[in-house]
């Protein structure tokens, strides 16, 4: 599977796609070499003319930035979908 940073932003929500662009432009990359095992972080590290150490670095930050936009993403439609459950249920909000 071939993933583009571009691919994942139409997949996620507005909290993640915000997020992914704010990356700075190396882990937003690190991210797009990475995703979907596309490359290695070895090989992504190598492209990018970064040691793998580095590369590890910051691709955890990237992933932990973009794992907590998903989380409140995750939320925000858990809670909006609140009101319809607790209506559908025979209950009100």
């Amino acid at each position: 599977m071939h993933t583009e940073p571009e691919d994942l932003a139409r997949a996620a929500g507005p909290r993640v796609r915000a997020a992914l662009a704010a990356l700075p432009e190396t882990q937003r990359a690190l991210v797009g070499l990475t995703a979907g095992g596309r490359r290695t972080v070895a090989e992504a590290a190598a492209a990018l003319g970064v040691r793998r150490t580095t590369a590890r670095l910051r691709l955890r930050r990237a992933r932990r930035t973009l794992r907590a936009a998903a989380r409140t993403e995750a939320a925000e439609r858990a809670a909006a979908a609140l009101p319809l459950m607790l209506t559908y249920s025979g209950r009100r909000a």
